[in-house]
């Protein structure tokens, strides 16, 4: 099949028409072999379902013929076999069996006795089939007697060749293969033909048409002529209506392209005295940035001058204000500290007085606290006597404790006549129990009172040295306020000749500072006029940089103005040439 369709194809491909010539007969050439082999590729495909179905069906109805005829003939193979097998006659058996044999399309006859095989014939060409060639039908052998007694005799198994059924479809399938390709040929030559005059020739005439336009002198006067009203007479409308556009395009581009040769003419001649004006502009304008860079170094330096001399002048305008205010801070102190020596020689005089008075005091107040101390440590003393005292009343109680419990037990023997004795007993035991407990408490508060004693023992100690001490240093205030007294006699002197001299200082200050303030005033007025002028030939220098700015960015446009005029000039001239090739009048 494969081969067949090569064949079709070169035998399509071969046909062209005569009267294509060069690269228009291989672009239809091209477009005829696209229609016929989708023609071609539609048939085949439908032909083949049509013959696969055809196929399909003449097999089922083979198979279904050999099913019948299998049925048939196993059903009456057992018949005829009944007897012979009943009787045990082998040779007839076989006889039978040879003769199924020997029938059409059965290739194998199996007889099972009892559950074995007895007689398995078969074809020579038996093992050649494969299992998918041959059918097979099986049949159950019974003798019947009419007496309804049914014997199983055997089984009898046939197999049926569809080797045969197979040759025949393979054959009728190549046979309606070729007749419906056959067909399909016959479908796609003609088909090829009346596409050829029904679709490729007003195509090829749009095409020759386009071809002179392209490789001719552009004549757009031509027209297709509209012969049917089919999508191919659309198209040939739609073509005449295309030219007819263009060629309205192209007469308002050859209007547009003189208007455009005109503007870029005038364009370029102006273009040509801006360039010549920004020029001389720049030249003219560079000269005045460079008078007015000068006048700025000068200016800064004059600045520079009128800053540091105001600088210096500011200097020692705050140096001799620091100094006056020294020399008044000094001389408001030196009075202060004249009152100052004046107030502590009289509070020495008087703290002296004072402290002479401390000193007897402090000796007075040592020997008291060593009074005190001697009279703590007697009753120190006697706290230990009372303690020992104590002692004795606790002995005391617990010995009448003991007697109290010993009179209890006596009275305890003497029955009723030692009830009395047995309430005093209980009562004195009463008593010893209030001793002891009384005695406990005054031990605790003895205690306390012990060792706050003991605290206060130690306290006045401690108060005795520091009475001590307090007694030196009072003495030693007392020889200090002697020195300091005649120090301050000494300061009030220095402190009345250190007066007088700030009070001449003070003068020379004030004459310096008025003079240093005049000098200021006149070089800040200087300042704040070189200010101005560097204020205002900055202000004139930025603008002169933003004029040389924009000046340069216009010459560059005008540079790339003229270049873009010559770019359209070019261009226009090339444009000018093509549309000149289409013809519209």
């Amino acid at each position: 099949m494969i081969k067949s369709n090569r064949k079709i194809v070169m035998f399509l491909t071969s046909e062209k028409p005569q009267s294509f010539k060069g690269y228009q007969q291989v672009k239809n050439l091209k477009l005829n072999l696209k229609i016929m082999l989708a023609i071609f590729i539609v048939a085949i495909l439908s032909f083949s379902v049509i013959v696969f179905y055809q196929s399909n069906s003449s097999k089922l109805q083979l198979y279904q013929s050999l099913n019948e005829m299998s049925d048939a003939v196993i059903d009456i193979a057992p018949s005829s076999l009944v007897y012979p097998l009943f009787n045990f006659e082998v040779e007839q058996v076989e006889f039978q069996l040879e003769d199924l044999l020997n029938q059409e399309l059965i290739i194998k006859v199996v007889l099972t006795e009892n559950g074995e095989i007895s007689h398995d014939l078969q074809t020579e060409d038996f093992d050649g089939y494969g299992t998918e060639e041959f059918l097979i039908r099986s049949k159950t052998i019974i003798f019947d007697d009419g007496i309804n007694n049914a014997v199983e005799l055997g089984e009898i198994t046939l197999y049926f060749s569809a080797r045969e059924i197979i040759k025949r479809v393979k054959s009728s399938f190549i046979s309606n293969l070729l007749i419906n390709y056959l067909i399909a040929l016959i479908i796609i030559l003609l088909n090829a033909f009346l596409i050829g005059k029904i679709v490729i020739t007003p195509i090829r005439n749009v095409s020759l048409m386009l071809k002179d336009i392209a490789q001719g002198e552009g004549d757009l006067t031509k027209h297709l002529t509209k012969k049917s009203n089919d999508e191919i007479g659309e198209m040939a409308a739609h073509f005449n209506s295309f030219i007819d556009a263009l060629k309205e395009s192209i007469s308002n581009i050859k209007v547009s392209l003189e208007q455009t040769i005109e503007v870029k003419n005038d364009m370029g001649s102006n273009t040509e005295e801006t360039v010549a004006s920004v020029n001389q502009m720049t030249a003219n304008i560079n000269s005045t940035r460079e008078q007015i860079q000068s006048l700025n170094e000068s200016v800064d330096n004059s600045m520079k001058a009128v800053t540091d001399i105001n600088s210096n002048t500011q200097s020692s305008l705050d140096g001799i204000e620091n100094q006056a205010a020294m020399v008044e801070e000094t001389t408001a102190s030196v009075t202060q500290m004249i009152a100052s020596i004046s107030n502590i020689s009289s509070i020495t005089v008087k703290k002296k007085n004072s402290t002479t008075t401390l000193v007897d005091t402090a000796q007075a107040g040592g020997m008291k606290l060593n009074e005190t101390s001697s009279v703590i440590a007697e009753i120190a003393t006697n706290i230990d006597q009372i303690n020992d005292m104590v002692v004795i009343i606790n002995n005391i109680a617990s010995q009448t404790n003991l007697l109290s419990m010993n009179a209890a037990i006596e009275a305890a023997h003497a029955g009723d006549a030692g009830k009395g004795f047995a309430v005093v007993s209980d009562e004195i035991r009463k008593l010893a129990d209030t001793a002891s407990s009384n005695s406990r408490d005054i031990s605790i508060v003895l205690g306390d009172i012990v060792a706050k004693i003991e605290k206060a023992s130690t306290l006045s100690g401690e108060t005795q040295q520091a009475f001590n001490l307090i007694d030196v240093e009072v003495r030693d205030v007392a020889e200090s306020f002697e020195e300091i007294s005649g120090t301050m006699s000494e300061l009030a002197s220095g402190s009345e000749q250190i007066q007088k001299s700030m009070v001449i200082l003070t003068d020379v200050s004030q004459t310096v500072t008025t003079n240093s303030a005049a000098m200021q005033l006149s070089s800040k007025n200087l300042q704040k006029t070189m200010s101005e002028v560097e204020n205002v030939a900055s202000v004139v220098s930025n603008a002169i940089s933003e004029i040389v700015i924009g000046i340069t960015e216009i010459n560059n446009a005008m540079e790339n103005v003229s270049g873009i005029n010559i770019i359209l000039g070019e261009s226009a001239d090339k444009l000018e040439k093509e549309v000149n090739k289409f013809k519209i009048s």
